[in-house]
């Protein structure tokens, strides 16, 4: 009888120890995807506020290559998250990726921050949900 109860009782440490291990890397996976979404919305900010009477092309392109990095490191730490939803800023992505795609090598500077305008709002409204969502400070 004594044999049966410390056996439970080592079976209920077990568990509260992998419960505990687990909140907090959750805890700690969600911290990671806080912080690049905050990213994300820093590197979009950072394109979209290119002065498109100094900027190049190679600027522009180099601010989208940014953007994309970030939009990556999003959803490899969303991938690690248990029940991450981040289907509102899965479809900004796609509405933005898909301007971004439009645009000819002939668009300057100008145009090409005008024709982003719209999906870049739409990207930094669905972080900036993402990140109440989360509880991000």
């Amino acid at each position: 009888m004594k044999g049966l109860i410390t056996g439970v009782m080592f079976v209920g440490v077990v568990l509260v120890v992998v419960i505990v291990f687990t909140g907090n890397s959750q805890s700690a996976i969600q911290d990671d995807l806080c912080r690049n979404v905050s990213d994300l919305q820093s590197s979009m900010t950072s394109l979209t506020g290119l002065d498109a009477s100094t900027a190049s092309k190679d600027d522009f392109a180099s601010g989208v290559e940014d953007v994309r990095n970030s939009w990556t490191n999003v959803k490899d730490s969303a991938r690690s998250l248990t029940k991450a939803n981040l289907q509102s800023l899965d479809a900004a992505w796609d509405s933005f990726a898909q301007t971004v795609g439009s645009l000819g090598n002939n668009a300057s500077v100008s145009d090409a921050e005008q024709a982003i305008s719209q999906s870049a709002q739409g990207i930094q409204g669905a972080a900036q949900s993402a990140k109440q969502s989360y509880k991000c400070s």
